[in-house]
């Protein structure tokens, strides 16, 4: 028996719905500038001035992001441009100059400019020169990674610590020159700088991973301070300060590489060096940390006494072994 109501609850429903239809749209509206509002502070001008100072702020002046870091000490990160994210749809990024303060001012409050965000400036594929205003103490990872036509960089005195991968990728950089006040260097922060061919090590980096130089095709050459006590470089070399453990060799180097008899240790194995010679005077090889293999082309030399151990050991094997 059919229910003589249900037609009439069905029609009552369904004008219900039609007429709080706007309202439910409105609704998610508000939800969806709320979410958006959160995910991308970096669009509008300035952030919400909140009434709790402790919250932390984002502000943008002249297409550069920061975010406050401290507000007791009044410190802020450049966490970015505006430029870049106008512009990734086109993968084409329009900042060319970058300028670094060492300060701004966040509502008429003076903030110090002391760090340059994780990712800050990533992927800006057309900035060609980066000038750091004195104040700047922390370079974070990737922040300028695969800026593939920064060409001039200068980091003044003050800078201490450059993130893993920070200048990765910066293929037109052809030389660096790190300030006294460097402290750390991570890995792979100039990794594939396929034109740099010099780099100095002040004394305050304590160690520093081969891996900061992989892919630097052009390398030749890396300097370390003669105050620096961990680590030193001969004839290009870096090596630890007791010649001990050999901790670069630089790839674009062609010269002949003298390995001395007190290296017992080689941290980078010459995988993508240009040499064609290596000479190695220790009748016990050297342990490599790396599983990186190397070019068979390239004869190692070693004491005549000590061919059958060369020959045996899973790394040196793969050269082509001479004695003298």
């Amino acid at each position: 028996m059919k229910r003589p109501f249900s037609f009439f609850y069905a029609f009552t429903f369904l004008l219900f719905i039609c007429a709080n239809f706007v309202e439910i749209i409105e609704y998610m509206y508000r939800k969806l500038l709320i979410i958006l509002s959160l995910l991308l502070p970096f669009f509008e001008t300035e952030a919400q001035n909140f009434e709790d100072e402790a919250i932390y702020h984002d502000y943008v002046d002249e297409h550069l992001c920061y975010t406050i870091l401290d507000n007791t000490n009044k410190e802020v990160e450049i966490s970015g441009t505006t430029l870049k994210i106008e512009q990734q749809i086109k993968n084409d990024y329009t900042l060319f100059r970058l300028s670094i303060p060492n300060s701004v001012s966040i509502r008429g409050v003076v903030y110090k400019v002391t760090t340059v965000a994780n990712n800050a400036f990533r992927g800006c594929s057309n900035l060609e020169s980066v000038a750091f205003e004195p104040g700047v103490t922390y370079i974070g990872k990737s922040a300028f990674e695969n800026c593939s036509r920064l060409n001039h960089l200068f980091l003044p005195e003050g800078v201490a610590y450059i993130g893993d991968k920070a200048f990765s990728g910066c293929s037109q950089l052809s030389e660096v020159h790190l300030p006294n006040s460097m402290g750390f260097v991570g890995k792979y922060a100039f990794s594939n700088c396929g034109l740099l061919k010099k780099f100095y090590i002040p004394y305050k980096v304590n160690e520093l991973d081969a891996s900061v130089f992989e892919g630097c095709s052009s390398l030749e050459e890396i300097m370390v301070d003669e105050n620096n006590p961990n680590m030193l470089s001969v004839d290009g070399v870096l090596y630890n300060k007791v010649q001990t453990t050999l901790i670069c060799c630089p790839e674009g180097r062609t010269s002949a590489l003298i390995i001395p008899r007190s290296v017992t240790f080689v941290s980078w194995p010459f995988a993508e060096c240009r040499l064609v010679c290596i000479s190695c005077s220790s009748d016990v090889p050297p342990i490599v940390t790396s599983l990186a293999t190397p070019q068979a082309k390239v004869s190692l030399f070693v004491p005549k006494r000590s061919v059958s151990a060369y020959q045996q050991d899973a790394f040196w094997s793969r050269f082509t072994i001479r004695p003298f």
